[in-house]
């Protein structure tokens, strides 16, 4: 992986702590301050990354019935390259939980790390909601648009 490509998946790592309502580009705004946190991106990293990728759809979260299952509190970000070395390169950005005490927060995720070595109700929301159609990229699923290919990145 070369340095570019590593500093991309790092920051598309913490990006994916962000709560974005709409696709399209980013602001700095929606950077610097991940789901409430303050402690975000940097201006000129938030500016950087910004001008690097578009986010492709609103955050995918399985905790919102009306997306998801409604049962684990697990996020994803699917952010869509613009730069020439990256355009049109999907990074796909797991976040896993919520962080959130009300059901289902991280504890229920915690608790199954704990008791089956894996939070599994999240990987069988994985597999539910990206693996048949639930992750929405540009008003298609996912698997409609195209078959990934060895330049999209999976970023947990």
């Amino acid at each position: 992986m070369v340095n570019q490509q590593l500093l991309d998946a790092s920051e598309a790592a913490l990006a994916a702590y962000g709560q974005f309502a709409s696709k399209g580009v980013l602001t700095g705004d929606d950077l610097i301050v991940l789901n409430h946190d303050v402690a975000g991106f940097g201006e000129s990293q938030a500016k950087k990354f910004s001008e690097r990728f578009l986010i492709t759809t609103p955050t995918f979260n399985d905790g919102n019935p009306s997306v998801g299952s409604g049962l684990t509190s697990f996020d994803a970000n699917v952010f869509s390259g613009r730069a020439t070395d990256n355009l049109d390169q999907l990074v796909i950005a797991i976040r896993g939980t919520q962080q959130k005490l009300e059901y289902p927060s991280d504890l229920e995720a915690l608790s199954e790390i704990a008791a089956f070595h894996g939070a599994s109700s999240q990987i069988v929301a994985i597999q539910s909601d990206c693996g048949h159609g639930q992750l929405v990229v540009e008003g298609e699923y996912y698997k409609g648009i195209r078959s990934p290919s060895i330049s999209d990145s999976f970023i947990c």
